[in-house]
This record gives structure tokens, C-alpha cells and sequence, in this order.
């Protein structure tokens, strides 16, 4: 059988009750689960596969979750399992600066406005295409935590006026640009429950999760980290 890959924009997490899709073409998220959820992993094993499961693998392609191996990605993708690495610590407090407030609210206000108007595939896009130039200069050492308090101080001081959960998304997009900004190279992670379905997104670097409680994160499994 041909090998197959998840598609451009697709992520995948597992749990036992089936596959939780991302897919940030579409910027919605999906279930997959018994003999389709099999026919998915026979797919990217490269292992043979029953009448039945090629003509579900047929579907997926058609759906857009699998692409040929041989087809060219732009990005590495892979099913997330159970033992993806979690960070357990915090940026400690410090004192919230007037500036870092004001520069956290004004970008959260516009972040949410673009949240709505670009798909997540071309935000993500952006976010990694400057991850990588921060590489390629050399990403700011992390001796001195203080601007980065400063900054998880500023995000939670603009979680009272928008929220801490349903507005996750562009608050992490805000908090890793204004972490970037400073020449640091953090981690936005999207992290999934299936049971109820749940969707939340953080900010960690390091050792440290820099916009939420330790507590708060460690139900969510990661499904995309940029």
C-alpha cells in the first residue's frame, strides 16, 4: 500500500475513545474514532491494509486529513501521544509595568480582531517563519526572568477584562509575539480533552508555563506546538 502523512494543517491527537483532528485550513477541530481511527494508523504505518480500511483511507484523503508520503509538506506533522513532555513550573510574580499592560491590551484587542478575519494555518505560518529567524540570530538566554514576569504579569492583568478561557487563543498569540519581540523563543502549545471535547492554548518556555497555572494545562494533551 502507498505510505500516507497527515496533510498540510492537519494535527492529530490520541485518545482511547478515537483521534481528535486539527485542522487549521478549516479552523475547526473533529473526531475520529473505531475502524476509522484504525484505518488512519494503518495508513501512516505503511502496513497493509483490508478492502475496507483502503476505502476508508480513500476517505480521509478525500477529506483532506491524509496526503500521499511522497507529496511535499511544508511543515513536520505527527500524531501526538500520551507521553508528550509537559512543563511543571511558573514564571514567578513580579510587578506588572503600566507599559507591558497597555502593549499586552492593545495587542490582545487586535489579536482578536485578526483571529477572525486569517485562518489559523496563516498565523501559525507567522509565528514559526519568526521562531526561526530568532533561531538563526540566536534566542535571548534566559538568565534574567524579569521582563518575562513582566510580560506573564501583563497577559493575566488583561485576562480580567476579556477572560482566561475563552479568549486563550489570542492571548497566547499576543504573549509569544511579545515574548519574540524581546528576542526570546517560547513555545504557544494547543492542547485537547475529548471527554467533554475541550480546547485550550498556553504559552510555556523553558521549564516554565508563562500564561497559566501548571494545574490548569495538565489535563490537556498537546496537539500542536509551535
Amino acid at each position: 500500500m502507498a505510505g500516507y502523512r497527515l496533510a498540510d494543517s492537519i494535527h492529530a491527537c490520541d485518545f482511547q475513545s478515537g483521534t481528535v483532528i486539527l485542522d487549521l485550513n478549516a479552523d475547526r477541530y473533529f473526531l475520529i474514532a473505531g475502524s476509522m481511527k484504525e484505518a488512519l494508523h494503518v495508513a501512516m504505518s505503511g502496513k497493509g491494509a483490508s478492502a475496507n480500511q483502503i476505502a476508508l483511507i480513500e476517505r480521509l484523503v478525500g477529506r483532506g486529513v491524509l496526503a500521499a508520503a511522497a507529496e511535499r509538506s511544508d511543515h513536520p506533522v505527527s500524531v501526538v501521544r500520551d507521553d508528550a513532555a509537559r512543563p511543571a513550573g511558573r514564571v514567578p510574580a513580579n510587578t506588572i509595568a503600566l507599559a507591558q499592560f497597555a502593549t499586552a491590551l492593545l495587542g490582545m484587542v487586535a489579536t482578536m480582531r485578526e483571529v477572525r478575519r486569517r485562518s489559523l494555518r496563516d498565523i501559525m505560518a507567522d509565528l514559526r517563519d519568526a521562531k526561526a529567524r530568532i533561531a538563526v540570530r540566536g534566542a535571548c538566554p534566559l538568565d534574567d526572568m524579569s521582563s518575562i514576569a513582566g510580560i506573564a504579569g501583563a497577559a493575566r492583568g488583561a485576562d480580567f477584562l476579556f477572560g482566561a478561557n475563552r479568549w486563550c487563543l489570542p492571548r497566547s498569540i499576543c504573549t509569544m509575539r511579545m515574548m519574540m519581540a524581546r528576542g526570546f523563543a517560547p513555545r504557544m502549545v494547543i492542547g485537547v480533552v475529548d471527554r467533554p471535547f475541550q480546547a485550550h492554548c498556553w504559552v510555556e518556555i523553558d521549564a516554565f508555563i508563562v500564561t497559566d497555572a501548571p494545574d490548569h494545562v495538565a489535563t490537556f494533551r498537546p496537539i500542536l506546538t509551535i
